[in-house]
């Protein structure tokens, strides 16, 4: 994610949807970039000012407090499987982003190959919560990056690329090199955008 952000997003104001305490962003950020940070949690965005980005207190399932093309780059990290309406939360991020501007999203992959060893085995994948007890994080949304790639395209964003983080091979440990070579098989879905004109 480091190394999309310095590629996609080196300069101008970046916005951190759903920013929580800002520490993904600003862990990161390339130096020198201007984040703004939305949360609905009160206390979580004191500790986002705390990591240096600009505070604002707002709902991700709702319009943003922002005008048209504010940003030049917006950020949902781990975000969209909270988001009831996807599509329209999506279209919130280019509404906000500037023409020509870069979305990036991650979001736990639904077919990650870690999972799909457990549905063949009849157990439920990692990532897939089934009730809000403690400890889950209320997901609610499972996507794969054809999906994620659809639902971009319907807003106005074009697809760069995907790119995981690593996949999990169960007690063989995880691999970074196989999640370069094979994107689809790791546990997250990153996913860069641009916005169309």
């Amino acid at each position: 994610m480091r190394e999309l952000l310095a590629r996609y997003a080196a300069s101008g104001r970046l916005l951190d949807v759903g920013c929580y305490e800002g520490r993904l962003t600003r862990y990161v950020l390339p130096p020198g970039v201007r984040a703004v940070g939305t949360d609905v949690a009160a206390r979580a965005l004191g500790a986002a000012a705390a990591q240096g980005l600009l505070p604002v207190r707002a709902q991700a399932e709702g319009p943003l407090p922002f005008v048209d093309a504010a940003f030049d780059a917006v950020v949902a990290a781990e975000i969209l499987e909270h988001v009831f309406d996807t599509q329209a939360f999506l279209a919130e991020l280019a509404r906000v982003v500037r023409s020509g501007g870069h979305v990036l999203i991650t979001t736990p992959n639904l077919v990650a190959l870690s999972g799909r060893a457990k549905l063949l085995l009849g157990k439920s994948p990692a990532n897939v919560e089934f009730d809000a007890s403690p400890g889950t994080s209320g997901h609610i949304r499972y996507l794969a990056f054809d999906t994620l790639e659809v639902l971009l395209r319907r807003v106005g964003l074009e697809p760069l690329g995907r790119w995981t983080n690593m996949v999990h091979l169960s007690r063989l440990g995880s691999s970074e090199r196989l999640g370069r070579l094979r994107p689809g098989f790791g546990h997250t879905l990153i996913s860069v955008s641009r916005k169309l004109d």
